[in-house]
C-alpha cells in the first residue's frame, strides 16, 4: 500500500473496557531516494499525516493529507520494523541505511524501535514442523543476532513470529508468538507515555524553580533599591535639620518665629531655604550660577529635561534635592519660578525652573526602526529535537525572526510555525 492506514483494535480487556490501541501502517521502504525518507517517517511519528494520506510523494507541509496541528492521539508511541527472515540477509544497502536513519529519528523522540521478524518457519525445519520449538532453534537465534548487529537494535527487542499462510483455523502456538509481540508493543507504548509524563513533570518543576529564583532576585533587588532610597532620604533630612539648626542659632532667641520679618532671612547662603509666609505663597527661586547661555523656554506638563546644577531642596517646603545631569519630568508647569518635577525614582517636589535645561530633550525619543526580516532557505533537512525547535526540509523557504545566537536562529516557516533551527542549516536568499 502507498496510503497511510490506521487499524483500531476493537476487543475489550478483562474489565470489559475497549482497548485503546491501534496499528498505523505505512508503505514499505525503498532504497536510495525512492519512497519514504527517514525525515518523512519522522513526520509520521509526530502525527503530521492524516489517515488515507498518499505517501508515495513524501510528507511535506501544504500537501494533501498533511496534519499541521497533530494531537497526542495522532502521534506514534512505538515504532516496529516488519522484516522478512528469508530476505533480510540480501536486503538492499540503501534500505539498511534508511532503517538505521529511522531508528535515529525514533531515538531522538525517546522512542525505542522493535523488530517483528516474520516467516521464521521458512528458515528452520524444526520450527516449520512445530512452532512451539522456535526458541530452541539455532537458525532463528542466529538470524536474531544478525539483525541486531546490522541495525543496532538489541536482541531482546526482536520478536520472531510465524505468518498465517495456508492455515484456515487459528493455532495456539502461532497466536502466542503474535500476541507476545503485541504485548511488548503495548508495554513500550505505555513506558513511552509514562516517561513523557515524567519528563514534562521535571520540566514544570524546573520552570517553577526558575520562576521562584527570579522572584527572589527581584525581591532582593527591590529591597536594595528601597534601602538606598531610605538612606538618601535620611541623609537629606539630617542636612535639612543641620541647616535649620544653624540658621536658628543666628537669630536672637527672644524673637518669636512667627514675628520675624522677611529681611531677617537674607543671611542664608545661595540657594536659600524658602519659607512661606501669610502674605506670600512662594519666595523667589534661587538664581542659577553665572553662565553665558540664553534662557531656556518655560516647561510644560509631562515634559522631560535634564538638571543643570545641584540643588539641595528643603523637603519640608515641598522641594526635591537634585543632582546635575539627572533626568526629571515636569508634573506641573512653571509658577513663580518653581516647577513641580518627578525624578527617576518616582519622587516629586518643587525645583527652580532655571536650574533645569528644558531644551535638552525634544520630547520622547522615537524607537529604532524594526530590522528588515531576512529571507532564508534550508540547506539540509533538520528534525526538531526539542519543543522550541521546528523541522526543516531541503530548499524550504523561511523568514529570520531573531539572528544567530549561540549557533541557533529563530525562524518562521511558510505554514506559520516558529522556532529555533541550527544556523548552519540555513542559507540566505538573494
Amino acid at each position: 500500500t502507498t496510503k497511510y492506514r490506521q487499524y483500531v483494535i476493537t476487543p475489550q480487556d478483562k474489565r470489559r473496557k475497549p482497548i485503546k490501541f491501534k496499528f498505523c501502517d505505512s508503505m514499505g521502504l525503498e532504497g536510495k531516494n525512492a519512497g519514504l525518507s527517514a525525515h518523512d517517517v519522522g513526520k509520521l511519528m509526530d502525527g503530521h499525516v492524516k489517515e488515507l494520506a498518499e505517501l508515495s510523494h513524501g510528507v511535506m507541509p501544504g500537501k494533501a493529507g498533511y496534519n499541521a496541528n497533530p494531537t497526542e492521539d495522532d502521534r506514534i508511541h512505538c515504532v516496529a520494523f516488519i522484516l522478512n527472515a528469508v530476505k533480510v540477509s540480501a536486503m538492499d544497502l540503501g534500505v539498511v541505511e534508511k532503517i538505521k536513519d529511522i531508528r535515529k529519528e525514533a531515538n531522538a523522540r525517546n522512542l525505542h524501535p522493535i523488530v517483528i521478524l516474520t516467516r521464521i518457519d521458512e528458515i528452520c525445519r524444526m520450527t516449520e514442523k512445530d512452532t512451539s520449538k522456535v526458541f530452541f532453534s539455532k537458525e532463528v537465534r542466529d538470524k536474531v543476532i544478525e539483525i541486531s548487529t546490522i541495525f543496532g537494535i538489541n536482541a531482546n527487542q526482536i520478536y520472531p513470529v510465524r505468518n498465517y499462510s495456508i492455515e484456515t483455523e487459528c493455532e495456539n502456538e502461532m497466536d502466542i508468538l503474535i500476541l507476545r509481540a503485541a504485548r511488548q508493543i503495548l508495554r513500550y507504548s505505555k513506558d513511552f507515555l509514562l516517561d513523557k509524563l515524567a519528563r514534562e513533570a521535571v520540566k514544570e518543576k524546573n520552570l517553577k524553580k526558575e520562576m521562584a529564583e527570579l522572584k527572589e532576585r527581584k525581591k532582593k533587588q527591590k529591597a536594595r533599591m528601597q534601602e538606598g532610597s531610605s538612606e538618601e532620604d535620611n541623609g537629606s533630612s539630617q542636612e535639612d535639620q543641620d541647616a535649620e539648626s544653624n540658621s536658628d542659632s543666628s537669630v536672637e532667641p527672644e524673637v518669636p518665629k512667627n514675628r520675624r520679618s522677611r529681611s531677617s532671612l537674607g543671611d542664608y547662603s545661595n540657594p536659600p531655604k524658602k519659607r512661606i509666609s501669610k502674605t506670600e505663597s512662594f519666595n523667589q527661586p534661587p538664581a542659577p550660577p553665572t553662565v553665558n547661555k540664553p534662557p531656556p523656554p518655560l516647561p510644560t506638563a509631562s515634559r522631560k529635561a535634564v538638571v543643570q546644577y545641584d540643588f539641595d531642596g528643603n523637603r519640608r517646603d515641598g522641594e526635591i534635592p537634585l543632582k546635575a545631569g539627572e533626568e526629571v519630568t515636569a508634573i506641573s508647569p512653571d509658577e513663580g519660578g518653581w516647577t513641580v518635577v518627578r525624578n527617576a525614582l518616582g519622587k516629586k517636589g518643587k525645583a527652580p525652573t532655571n536650574y533645569i535645561d528644558w531644551s535638552s530633550m525634544k520630547g520622547q525619543k522615537q524607537p529604532p526602526p524594526q530590522p528588515k526580516q531576512q529571507k532564508m532557505y534550508a540547506i539540509v533537512d533538520y528534525n526538531a529535537g526539542d519543543e522550541d525547535e521546528v523541522d526543516l526540509y531541503v530548499n524550504e523557504k523561511v523568514t529570520e525572526l531573531e539572528p544567530d545566537d549561540g549557533g541557533w536562529t529563530k525562524i518562521r516557516k511558510e505554514d506559520g510555525m516558529e522556532g529555533l533551527v541550527p544556523s548552519e542549516h540555513l542559507g540566505i536568499l538573494d
